[in-house]
């Protein structure tokens, strides 16, 4: 819940509340009988900044965007009474904070976010040389080599929508692979080149599957269990996946025609990522309050005496609607000996370790730092090359600013 603002009467109390199935609203409480009224917003949001009242206290103002951690919003005015919305102004990357500052004028916060890819490569026997290959104001995430490790896919906002996108690490040329009003994620490339994501153009997640160029897409799953990170095994006969419907959540495997879907795991195992042998599958578990890398073999399911628990809160799952699973990043390497996954060091800074595929030494033991741990950015995700000779970070630099906006028309009398 957000900090509270007193009415200028003094009658009533508002605050913004984030509700258990990811919805926002503002909440409204009268000051002397605590009775509580829910303002819904009439458009469906992603985030909700503090709600403030007009100088007349007829309306609520706040700031949103419409989807989660999104660059641009806008500022609503909202009836208290009736709950109608208009809005007053277009926002450039809002932030979550916002009061009034006399008539017509407001303060507030901006958070400018952008993610950009960087790809290191060894130097000195560590991966150093880094160099950006994109920069600019998108977010650009989920980054993952083409066979040849001439290319990378990844997931962009570039174009005003998630799209999935493809750049030319020699040239630096950009191919849009998918172009989808809805969202594209967490994309694949399998060992003959075509690529794997995750829609919801249908309404939920599903499997689509494309050729190199985005040609012919078509969709692979059709459970509407919200299916996320596909993975192909190394020959193609299947596709793997995670599930996160309720019901049916776990870890599914399915042939690219979309027959024979099948669980191997249930609860909340998530799918990291398969091996290049195709003989190892890695798995993200969430054991409140413990977020925990294991490694089965893929034939029978059976545990690697091995596990990596993780120090930072790596993993979110948020409402049905976003099926947004982050379970802290992370890969078999191309050697299928060890693993790589981002998570914080001793002072905070997310970047990408490694560690050998042994018994001993677990939990925090038995890792050492690989690449990233900036103090200035935040590594979200990485892409190992097939070679194992480079690495692809997707960091995220947040820049904060105040700002006054004057000139504001309807904000009461």
């Amino acid at each position: 819940m957000s900090p509270p603002r007193w009415s200028p009467d003094g009658r009533w109390i508002a605050a913004a509340a984030h509700g258990p199935t990811g919805d926002w609203a503002s909440l409204v409480f009268d000051a002397a009988s605590g009775a509580q009224r829910r303002l819904r917003p009439t458009q469906r949001l992603g985030s909700m900044s503090v709600p403030v009242w007009s100088s007349d206290g007829r309306d609520l103002l706040y700031v949103q965007t419409a989807a989660q951690g999104g660059q641009s919003g806008r500022l609503v005015r909202q009836r208290f009474t009736g709950g109608d919305t208009a809005t007053l102004l277009r926002l450039f990357a809002p932030g979550p904070g916002l009061d009034a500052a006399g008539r017509g004028r407001m303060v507030g916060d901006t958070a400018v976010v952008r993610q950009n890819l960087r790809e290191y490569t060894p130097e000195g026997g560590a991966f150093e040389s880094p160099r950006w290959l994109t920069r600019g104001f998108s977010e650009d995430d989920e980054p993952v080599y083409s066979q040849d490790g001439g290319e990378i896919v990844f997931t962009s906002n570039r174009g005003g929508n998630r799209d999935l996108w493809a750049l030319s690490i020699g040239s630096g040329t950009l191919r849009r692979l998918t172009d989808h009003p809805a969202e594209d994620r967490d994309p694949h490339v399998t060992r003959s080149g075509r690529i794997l994501w995750a829609s919801n153009r249908t309404g939920a997640f599903e499997v689509w599957m494309a050729e190199a160029d985005g040609r012919s897409p078509r969709q692979v799953t059709h459970g509407g269990t919200h299916a996320r990170h596909p993975v192909a095994t190394p020959d193609e006969a299947w596709i793997l996946y995670t599930t996160l419907d309720p019901d049916r959540g776990g870890v599914w495997k399915i042939r690219s025609d979309g027959s024979e879907p099948m669980r191997l795991t249930p609860g909340n195992a998530a799918l990291a990522d398969v091996s290049p042998d195709g003989r190892l599958m890695l798995l993200v578990e969430q054991r409140p309050p413990h977020v925990i890398l294991i490694v089965v073999h893929l034939d029978d399911m059976k545990l690697v005496p091995f596990e990596v628990a993780l120090r930072g809160s790596t993993a979110r799952q948020e409402g049905p609607d976003e099926s947004e699973y982050v379970p802290g990043c992370a890969r078999l390497m191309p050697n299928g000996r060890a693993l790589a996954f981002v998570d914080e060091d001793e002072y905070g800074r997310r970047g990408v370790w490694i560690r050998d595929l042994t018994p001993a030494g677990g939990g925090a033991t038995g890792r050492r730092p690989l690449v990233g741990f900036a103090p200035d950015t935040q590594t979200e995700c990485f892409a190992i090359s097939p070679d194992g000779r480079r690495v692809a970070l997707a960091l995220k630099e947040v820049s904060r600013h105040l700002v006054l906006i004057d000139g504001i028309g309807g904000m009461g009398r």
